[in-house]
């Protein structure tokens, strides 16, 4: 999947963000994009997301990246098909529409092999997928720890710091990547710390 001069920023968010954050969470991932975008080409290479398109979060960065001009590939948790019955309405059209947009789709493996077939689980491998194979890593996250078999922007966001996901199918042991944290609180929770952003570094 890796090409030359490729550099893939992989992302987790929340499907449900607090209405009045929205507006904070949006800029700064645009800003955010934008600088990105800016230093891949001073470094001679293509910024591409990896991006599942689930509703919420993932849509918002995915409308981002087409009106910056950064390509994405749709990494589902499940067949095309299927995943569409998770969506209803605007958001359905919004899901089909992006993965005619995409630059390519893929499905996720099994990775962990286990025999859970729950779409809890689909999502999970999901997140391992995009973790393990992202230079930079994009969290669109409340904050609060994940759990140790969950499947959200928490736990996507550990795999991409965790050599235990690292290289689940072969080929993608850790690596020094950067990782990015906008606080995006989800509805109830407080929103005057809304788009702020934080920074880890992990250096293998």
């Amino acid at each position: 999947m890796k090409e030359k001069n490729v550099h893939y920023i992989g992302l987790s968010t929340h499907r449900r963000i607090a209405p009045e954050a929205i507006g904070k969470v949006e800029a700064a991932a645009r800003s955010l994009l934008h600088k990105l975008k800016e230093e891949a080409i001073r470094e001679n290479q293509e910024l591409v997301m990896l991006n599942s398109l689930a509703e919420g979060g993932d849509t918002m960065l995915a409308k981002l990246a087409l009106s910056l001009n950064i390509p994405y590939i749709a990494i589902l948790p499940r067949e095309k098909a299927s995943y569409a019955e998770d969506f209803e309405g605007e958001a359905l059209c919004d899901f089909l529409t992006l993965c005619d947009q995409a630059n390519a789709i893929a499905v996720t493996p099994n990775i962990e092999g286990d025999d859970r077939l729950d779409y809890d689980y689909f999502y999970r491998q999901a997140g391992i997928f995009v973790a393990a194979r992202s230079d930079t890593f994009l969290a669109l996250w409340d904050g609060v720890p994940g759990k140790p078999d969950g499947c959200g922007a928490a736990e996507a966001y550990a795999f991409a710091q965790s050599a235990a996901y690292a290289d689940p199918t072969g080929g993608y042991p850790l690596k020094s990547r950067t990782l990015y944290h906008i606080l995006t609180p989800r509805p109830t929770q407080d929103t005057a710390r809304a788009g702020e952003i934080t920074v880890t570094k992990i250096t293998v």
